[in-house]
């Protein structure tokens, strides 16, 4: 179904909102909203005249998101935390129930992607690091692997960017218009979508539950990086709000 411009635009602002918050999916909005399976076919032919509005939206969305998030990590870090501790807990979940009942190789790929993402996570999410001091290699594979997940239904690209210590470093550079960091994200993240993403469609086609388990491991190991304990009513609060979240998102 055609939308007009305005519907258009919406729903790219919602896109653009789940690519910046973590534990939300870009690729479960896109499922929702029933446009996921002719987005995806439209990018992989680079069919992209018939997505124009959508892409401002996702533009606005992400520029809406990461100013709303920075703001929340400057002064209410604690909140945002267990905010993020939720969503990212209830979608290693979901990820997990959707591939019970487990076998002995379903186990092990889940452990490995636990302790991957513990190997990889590099700092704790608020100790952002200077812009100038971000290695553009990273932020280039940063922008491959995201943009990747970001195209699976159920797979946060902003959850992966925790993991790999990166999350608030790019939000800065989004609120900053850090255009050079920007620019090499954008280039990894087209890498990510036309090339990366076909490689992992294709393991994930022959490899399903395995590769969902170790993904899911990974998100569940992220968790570490945004672990500041759940001391009083607020963050309790926040915490079951994301979990509320990826709930509301991940429903048919």
């Amino acid at each position: 179904m055609s939308l007009n411009p305005v519907g258009s635009i919406l729903q790219g602002v919602i896109l653009g909102v789940a690519v910046v918050l973590p534990g939300l999916s870009a690729g479960t909005a896109a499922l929702i909203m029933g446009i996921y399976d002719q987005l995806v076919e439209d990018v992989s032919r680079l069919n992209l005249k018939p997505h124009i509005f959508k892409g401002i939206g996702v533009v606005t969305g992400i520029l809406v998101g990461a100013r709303v998030t920075g703001y929340m990590m400057e002064n209410y870090l604690s909140i945002l935390s267990a905010y993020l501790f939720g969503v990212i807990m209830a979608s290693a979940w979901f990820i997990f129930r959707q591939n019970l009942p487990m076998r002995a190789g379903g186990v092990l790929a889940w452990m490995a992607g636990v302790l991957a993402a513990i190997a990889l996570s590099s700092e704790p999410l608020g100790q952002v690091g200077s812009q100038t001091g971000l290695d553009l290699g990273r932020v280039f594979v940063g922008g491959s692997v995201a943009s990747s997940a970001m195209m699976l239904p159920g797979m946060s690209g902003g959850s992966l960017l925790i993991m790999m210590g990166m999350y608030d470093d790019l939000l800065l550079a989004v609120n900053n218009f850090d255009f050079p960091v920007l620019l090499v994200f954008l280039l990894g993240a087209i890498v990510g979508v036309f090339l990366v993403t076909k490689l992992l469609a294709r393991v994930i086609s022959l490899f399903p539950v395995t590769m969902y388990l170790f993904l899911g491991g990974m998100v569940l190991g992220s968790a570490r990086a945004v672990w500041v304990g759940l001391a009083g009513i607020p963050e309790m609060v926040a915490f079951f709000t994301g979990v509320f979240t990826v709930m509301v998102s991940v429903r048919r």
